[in-house]
């Protein structure tokens, strides 16, 4: 079963039956030319950046794409390492 991701959610929001397609390849969307699209996938880069450039002392967790339980362990690891200060409660 996928993850429910904040995308996925919005999805499910808009139509329940558009969220149990998105998980189907057989029905998955094959138009790899639009340009919006890809400047919307690009837009990822620039929210990291920004990210980084608001918390230069953040500790940036690295996975690959879809490892989303590894990116949750990483994050709860950091989040409870005793070597960093945190700006906020945890």
């Amino acid at each position: 079963m996928k993850p429910l991701t904040k995308s996925r959610f919005k999805t499910a929001l808009e139509c329940p039956n558009k969220l149990f397609f998105t998980s189907k390849k057989e029905y998955a969307n094959n138009q790899n030319g639009d340009s919006f699209l890809v400047a919307l996938a690009n837009g990822g880069f620039q929210v990291e950046a920004l990210a980084r450039l608001h918390y230069p002392n953040g500790i940036f967790i690295d996975t690959e794409s879809y490892e989303y339980d590894k990116a949750v362990q990483l994050t709860h690891e950091a989040a409870n390492s005793s070597d960093i200060d945190h700006p906020i409660p945890i």
